[in-house]
Order: structure tokens, then sequence, then C-alpha cells
């Protein structure tokens, strides 16, 4: 590891609401093209201090892709944004306001209604 750049390894405030996320996950969701439910686990850690938040996933059906995601905000927009890149060599990048909430014990994804991440 590298001490370059550590003064900028420092909690991103915005990313607060999410921090109810970070440690292991069980997933469990459904595809279009996949009959049946899918089982998973995803792991949310801080990095670089808290300056981002890494989402790690995979699911144990073959041929559904593990991947990486990166979480961020921008102070400006106000808009949180996340850098992903999967085993099948997609990566893309999203963006929208950051927000999130727990329930009892479940969150799920407006992106995504049909997964859930339980602890």
């Amino acid at each position: 590891m590298t001490d370059i750049g550590h003064e900028a390894a420092i909690p991103n405030p915005a990313l607060a609401p999410l921090s109810f996320l970070v440690g292991e996950w069980r997933t469990e969701g459904s595809h279009p093209q996949i009959q049946g439910t899918l089982h998973g686990r995803t792991t949310f850690a801080w990095s670089d201090g808290g300056a981002f938040l890494v989402m790690r996933s995979e699911i144990d059906e073959p041929g559904v892709p593990s991947g990486i995601a990166i979480f961020g905000t921008d102070d400006d927009s106000k808009e949180c944004s996340m850098l992903y890149s999967t085993s099948a060599a997609c990566r893309a990048a999203t963006s929208s306001r950051c927000a999130a909430t727990s329930g009892s014990g479940g969150v799920t994804r407006p992106a995504s209604p049909n997964a859930s991440l339980r602890r």
C-alpha cells in the first residue's frame, strides 16, 4: 500500500445513509431468463477510510456473473454514482440521488424489485 494520496482517505458523509449495508449478506432474487429463486452472497465494506463504499457479489447459479461495485458521491450535484464490473466483462456507471432505508432485516433496491438482501 502506498502513502500517496492518503490525506484524501476520509469518510464521505453523503454515503452515511448506506452504512447499515456494511457487512455480509445472503441474497435472493429472480431473473426473467432463469427459472426459480437465485441465491448468493454480497458484502459491503468501506474503502479508503470511508471515502467509498465497495460492494462484492456472487450468485450460486452457474452463468450468473460475479460483480464489484464502487459507490461515491458528487458534492455539487448531490448524486451518488456506482461504477461496476462483472466477471462477464460488463462495465458500467450509474448515478442517482443517494437514499437508503433499512427495514425489518431486508433491503429492496428500487432498480431491481425482485432482489433482496438478508443478513
